[in-house]
């Protein structure tokens, strides 16, 4: 309960929701709690903040805190979340895939030369990761094509971006690990601010990483749909760090995608060469 918070010492919150000025969060003890912040605006969930407490107190039996948030940062261990499933449902095949010489560069799927190297004629596992929808059966969604990512995606198109933005906080208020929640939320912030978009993307990067390990080496298919979530926010990290001209560690995320999906359904080689070279991200090009 907040009575035994010590008001006088920093707290680390976990991000669920975010409300203006306010953010619904949780300990590391699962407890939730609402913070009240000027700063919750800037946070976005999964994020992990601390935060120098001016008060505790409790209305109706549930506890808040204010206080201003000192930092926050992206740590997808500290989330306490199960690792995602990650299934290995074949083997991936470059000279296969691609039947041509794999070093032939008028191939445009692997005309960088990293790329050439990481994939060369080296058989890999193709991989699945586990797509979490809380709440929802998947088989169940293709069936009755009742999709929440599906009816946020046509709520913005309709405007109402914030019945959209509250529907993917409540599915993330569930379950972290659901990342086409994060990706959706970054691309709503994409133009407005490319920096919240970042911290959108990231969390959901870092959470699937989480699950794949530092050596992993399999392939992730646009083809199989589950992957897509995972790709997305990739894919948004990406471009985000590129409107942002942190150039190198663009390439590095770009070269990253084309490592786990050197099929190339998104065409992230058609983009490598402008962020080599620091051209400015435009908005209509990509």
């Amino acid at each position: 309960m907040t009575d035994e918070i010590d008001v006088t010492k920093p707290i680390e919150l976990i991000v669920l929701v975010v409300k203006d000025r306010a953010a619904r969060c949780r300990q590391p003890n699962q407890q939730v709690i609402t913070l009240k912040a000027t700063e919750a605006y800037s946070t976005v969930p999964g994020l992990v903040v601390s935060v120098n407490l001016k008060k505790s107190w409790q209305f109706k039996g549930h506890p808040y805190l204010s206080g201003h948030i000192a930092s926050m940062r992206v740590d997808a261990e500290a989330l306490g979340l199960p690792p995602l499933a990650v299934e290995v449902v074949g083997t991936w095949d470059s000279t296969e895939a691609y039947p041509d010489d794999v070093e032939n560069d008028d191939n445009a799927a692997i005309k960088d030369r990293t790329i050439k190297a990481n994939i060369a004629r080296v058989p890999r596992p193709s991989c699945v990761v586990q797509q979490v929808l809380p709440g929802f059966d998947t088989d169940e969604l293709i069936a009755e094509g009742n999709d929440p990512i599906v009816e946020a995606n046509e709520l913005r198109e309709k405007g109402a971006y914030v019945e959209a933005r509250q529907l993917l906080h409540d599915l993330l208020a569930q379950d972290l690990r659901c990342l086409d929640a994060h990706a959706h939320l970054g691309s709503m912030m994409f133009t407005i601010d490319p920096r919240q978009a970042l911290n959108h993307y990231e969390v959901g990067v870092k959470i699937g990483e989480l699950a794949l390990g530092n050596s992993f080496q399999g392939v992730l298919s646009w083809r199989d749909i589950d992957n897509r979530p995972f790709l997305r926010c990739l894919h948004g990290y990406s471009l985000c760090l590129w409107k942002l001209e942190r150039f190198v560690k663009s390439v590095e995320a770009f070269r990253h995608i084309l490592y786990l999906n050197p099929m190339d359904e998104m065409d992230i080689n058609s983009m490598i060469p402008d962020v080599l070279a620091q051209h400015a991200y435009t908005d209509n090009e990509y």
